[in-house]
């Protein structure tokens, strides 16, 4: 009996080593595939964009900064435009520019590669209150039609103190919270079953530099992208294990600093400001490509790299080194001065 028992335990650990010897391999493989398809440029893979055109792309905090851009490039596409902000004033300004996109399409003389939304939709909406956010979700699906749905939803919206964490109230450690990452499990729990049913759709988290490495008079924010990383990527694993994965794409974009309405008085001699352009022209290829993971400037990912490798303390040397520091000594937060955005006025036609 002992030795039945052993030659049964010795059989069982066999299989035990070939499975994990095989996954080590496959890991290694799938591993050293997604470097080479990173590192290799998209012309010489012979890679294609995929088309917008017949997409409708939901994009919060679509009245100002990178929300607006985003909208305007994906317009120039030819994607159907849902807007969600709460300032009506700045969904009336992303409308006017989309609509000047489209004349110029339309004009004769214009550029004939130059896209024009199929229809834009406008909404205002408070992402960090959940009922709100269902319902007016509700309201889209109705106003879209049944031949239509959300198939992007990115999540954009957010607010910035730039407050050391003492200087904080509890109230602003909460909005942040609701708005940066609270919300996006509300838009998401609203937009997903429809992608699930129809076996199609793109989910975008804009997150952050912030969300890979900490800096000081910033432990609201970071720890609020720290946050939407990890749902972005639990979220693309929770996908694949259920048979979703080449059907629903899920990407975040980590950039450093760009030129947006969240702050003001950037201080630094080694960085510059991204322009907002640039990031949202990187997210729409993020999306046209369906890359997973995006971190701009391109030259993050060393410093991403050099902290998964290094110690806390050189982790804080290279930070100093790369002007990390300096950045944030004088930067102010928009939203540190506010306690609730309630703009309500409505545009004119």
């Amino acid at each position: 009996m002992k030795d039945n028992r052993d030659a049964l335990e010795y059989t069982l650990w066999r299989q035990e080593v070939k499975t994990l010897i095989i996954n080590l391999v496959l890991g290694f493989w799938l591993w050293f595939q997604s470097i080479v398809l990173t590192l290799t440029p998209n012309f010489i893979a012979k890679r294609q964009p995929k088309s917008v055109a017949n997409d409708v792309a939901l994009i919060t905090g679509a009245g100002s900064g990178l929300g607006r851009e985003i909208a305007l490039q994906l317009a120039r596409l030819g994607a159907t435009i849902v807007a969600w902000d709460i300032n009506d004033d700045g969904l009336c300004e992303t409308a006017r520019l989309v609509d000047q996109i489209c004349q110029q399409r339309n004009n004769n003389n214009a550029d004939q590669s130059t896209g024009c939304a199929q229809k834009f939709l406008k909404y205002r909406v408070d992402v960090s209150q959940r009922d709100q956010v269902y319902e007016r979700a509700q309201q889209v699906q109705r106003d879209l039609g049944h031949q239509q749905h959300v198939s992007i939803l990115i999540n954009n919206a957010g607010i910035y103190h730039g407050l050391y964490l003492h200087d904080l109230s509890d109230q602003q450690i909460e909005r942040i919270f609701n708005i940066n990452v609270v919300s996006h499990f509300w838009t998401i729990r609203a937009f997903l079953p429809e992608m699930l049913a129809r076996r199609s759709g793109h989910i975008v988290e804009i997150a952050s530099m912030a969300g890979l490495a900490g800096l000081q008079k910033q432990v609201d924010y970071c720890a609020t992208k720290f946050a939407v990383i990890g749902l972005e990527e639990t979220l693309s694993l929770e996908l694949a294990s259920l048979g979703y994965s080449e059907f629903i794409k899920t990407t975040a974009i980590c950039p450093f600093f760009f030129s947006s309405n969240l702050f003001t008085n950037f201080q630094s001699t080694l960085n510059r400001l991204m322009t907002c352009e640039y990031v949202a022209q990187e997210t729409v290829r993020a999306i046209q490509f369906n890359k997973n993971f995006v971190i701009l400037p391109p030259r993050g990912q060393l410093l991403y790299l050099l902290k998964v490798l290094t110690p806390r303390c050189t982790q804080m040397a290279f930070t100093n080194a790369f002007g990390g520091s300096q950045c944030v000594t004088a930067i102010k937060g928009a939203a540190a001065s506010v306690n609730v955005i309630n703009r309500t006025e409505k545009c004119r036609d």
